[in-house]
This record gives C-alpha cells, structure tokens and sequence, in this order.
C-alpha cells in the first residue's frame, strides 16, 4: 500500500488528487469503481488523458466481441470476490496494509452466513465503515490481477501525459 484516498471529495478534487498521486508514484494502475460518485471522477481522468485506468471486461451475447467498461464495478458477484481474495491474504501474512483506519476498519467488519443461500456475506457491522476496507480489497486484488507495468510503459505514459501539456491547468 503506497497511497489511499478517503473521503468526500467532488469529483473533479477527487481526479485531481488521484492525477497527482498517480503522477508521483509513477504511472500506477488506477482501479476507481464505477457505480457511485466514481463514475464521475473516471470520466474526468479519462477526460485528463490518464493512461491507465482499469477497464471492467465483459463477455457479449454469443457471437459478440467482449465489451470493455471504464472502472471497477462493485456488485454482489465482485464483492464477495474481492473480500475473499482480502481474506486469503490476510491470512497469509501478504495483504501489505499500512494504514491504521483500515486496520480499524477491518476489526469491525463482521462474517455472516445467509442461512437460505449458505453464501458468507463480509461487511461492517452495524454502525461501522468499510470505504477503506473495499478500496484496499479492490486495489490489491487489481494488483495481483493486471499486468505489471514495464518501464518503457511508464516512460510511454510520461511522455503522453507530457505531450498533453498540464491537464490540471485546464
């Protein structure tokens, strides 16, 4: 864990924020979600010209080539996903968390077993926050997941972002 983000920033602080970090952490991956206020802030980076934005891939209908969704989309099939693969990490000493509210929020989230379905459901529990918990799940799981990237792809992206001028000066 390098940086995280919290809070309730408008989108266009929230870009801006992220455009910088990406910048000084050198080109990063960056998995914003989609559903939510997110969506806003991925299409200003989009708009800024940020070269790595993660893309949700979907598989078409039968017949169609699969489509691509700017950001990471949180829903009841990704949830579960990104929390177990959190889970299997913590439990393996791997899962890099450096920040203490995250360490605090994860102290409060709760394990529950939906006795209908028998699927385990991770969450905060009543009253408490899981913001941080998520991003970091998604973050890390994208970490583990997309290609890392070389250095002739930063040097690619510094010179795009460069090429573009200052986005934040417009």
């Amino acid at each position: 864990q390098a940086a995280q983000v919290h809070g309730m920033l408008d989108p266009q602080a929230a870009a801006d924020a992220l455009f910088l970090l990406a910048r000084y952490y050198r080109w990063p991956w960056l998995g914003v979600e989609a559903n939510g206020p997110g969506l806003a802030t991925l299409v200003l980076l989009d708009q800024l010209g940020y070269p790595y934005l993660y893309r949700t891939k979907r598989l078409g209908q039968v017949g169609q080539p699969e489509m691509e969704k700017l950001g990471w989309v949180t829903d009841a099939h990704t949830r579960p996903l990104i929390l177990s693969h959190l889970r299997r990490r913590l439990m393996l000493g791997q899962a890099g968390i450096r920040c203490s509210e995250t360490w605090d929020e994860l102290a409060s989230f709760v394990t529950e077993v939906n006795e209908k379905s028998g699927k385990v459901d991770y969450r905060a529990a009543p009253g408490a926050r899981d913001d941080r918990v998520l991003s970091y799940a998604i973050a890390d799981y994208l970490n583990q997941t997309l290609p890392h990237l070389l250095p002739e792809d930063l040097a690619r992206a510094r010179d795009h972002v460069r090429d573009m001028g200052n986005p934040l000066s417009r």
